[in-house]
């Protein structure tokens, strides 16, 4: 192991206590900084709204901090959720409510980069050996070049523990060049047709106009607009929105102020006279833009006002300096693919204690996934 190459050797350590999760958010932000973070998701903010909108007493916050001497040089945040007798790790800011989840995206271990590999055995280790009172360990949607997928599972396997691997997902992104005219230039003719024509369509019903959120008093606005707009087109669509769960409106009415302050916001809207008819909630991070949320209004879907609204987004991410694109995480073929660009697997894992009924909850799981894989694919070939 590197370690060796180490003036002094890392030590881990596990708090429970809420206050030591506070005292640490400066040192959890300089750490990120020193990192390849790609997630809004990681910072304490993020992590901080989720426990404060949806922990209840059934939540156990098992935060994991590694040091070379005084030295933060990792951290781990976990929640040990219990449901009647089983005991289930989730990273933290994962393992809310399906209906209401925040869909954290991109986890990862948070560590300095030469350290991530001692610090995955010490996390096994410690998982393995000493805090044990867990069933089952769930990591939803890191990447393939995580420390997650990289170190973590390896060690589990080092360990004997049984895990999972399975595809989540697919996070499409663009390459963005350095000006929205060189990106259209690389669309195919068709796309540039519809992009006039609906641009046309729409502005003979007046004045078309995108605005980026730059004060609070915008951001409430554009927020509120954007859960209406949600809601009025997931209840047309008769499905459940996130936004009708009060936790996921308050955790995202303060991470976007949150957000402006600490300029990594990016919320648009698309005006039609007067009025918002398309919003856009991105997030901004190491020159990426990550499409977090959007929705327009339903009397607009035939001038494809959400279109022109994401098109709008991206030539403002090109004229403030951003290089990637980012829609996050979907199906293999979405709607995503017509704006070009790159797509990579998404990965989520599942751990399990070693234990007769986890045995038998690996296999189930295991069928579970394979099944789910077959479909996934026969639906590939079939698109294809």
């Amino acid at each position: 192991m590197p370690d060796e190459l180490h003036q002094e050797p890392l030590s881990i350590s596990v708090s429970h206590s809420i206050d030591d999760f506070v005292a640490l958010k400066k040192q959890w932000n300089d750490l990120l900084n020193e990192t390849r973070c790609l997630s809004v998701c990681l910072h304490w903010d993020w992590m901080n709204l989720w426990w404060k909108n949806f922990h209840t007493r059934n939540f156990e916050l098992v935060l994991l901090t590694i040091r070379q001497g005084s030295e933060l040089t990792g951290i781990f945040p976990l929640v040990n959720i219990t449901t009647g007798k089983r005991r289930v790790l989730y990273f933290m800011g994962t393992g809310e409510d399906e209906k209401e989840e925040i869909t954290t995206e991109y986890i990862d271990l948070i560590a300095k980069p030469d350290h991530a590999e001692s610090i995955c055995h010490l996390v096994i280790d410690f998982l393995d050996n000493e805090y044990t009172d867990w069933d089952r360990l769930e990591l939803f949607r890191f990447l393939k070049n995580s420390s997650i997928a990289s170190y973590l599972l390896n060690e589990a396997w080092l360990h004997d523990i049984k895990h999972l691997r399975y595809l989540a997902g697919y996070r499409h992104f663009i390459a963005l060049d350095k000006t929205y005219d060189e990106y259209l230039g690389k669309r195919s003719r068709s796309f540039k047709k519809n992009l006039r024509n609906y641009q046309n369509r729409l502005e003979k019903n007046g004045t078309v106009i995108f605005k980026i959120a730059q004060t609070h008093e915008d951001v409430t606005v554009f927020m509120e607009k954007l859960i209406d707009l949600h809601l009025n087109r997931f209840n047309t669509l008769k499905k459940i929105s996130a936004f009708e769960s009060k936790k996921f409106v308050d955790f995202h009415t303060e991470l976007t102020h949150i957000l402006l302050d600490k300029k990594q916001l990016c919320l648009g809207a698309l005006y039609l006279n007067d009025k918002i008819i398309a919003v856009e909630y991105n997030f901004c991070i190491n020159r990426t833009s990550h499409a977090y949320q959007g929705s327009f209004d339903m009397q607009f879907e035939k001038l494809s006002a959400g279109f022109l609204s994401i098109n709008n987004m991206i030539k403002t991410s090109t004229q403030t300096e951003k290089r990637i694109y980012d829609f996050m995480i979907n199906a293999k073929h979405s709607y995503m693919t017509s704006y070009g660009g790159n797509r990579a697997a998404v990965l989520s894992c599942c751990l399990f204690k070693s234990s007769k009924l986890n045995k038998i909850l690996y296999s189930l799981r295991l069928l579970k996934i394979f099944i789910k894989e077959a479909l996934r694919s026969i639906t590939d070939r079939a698109d294809n």
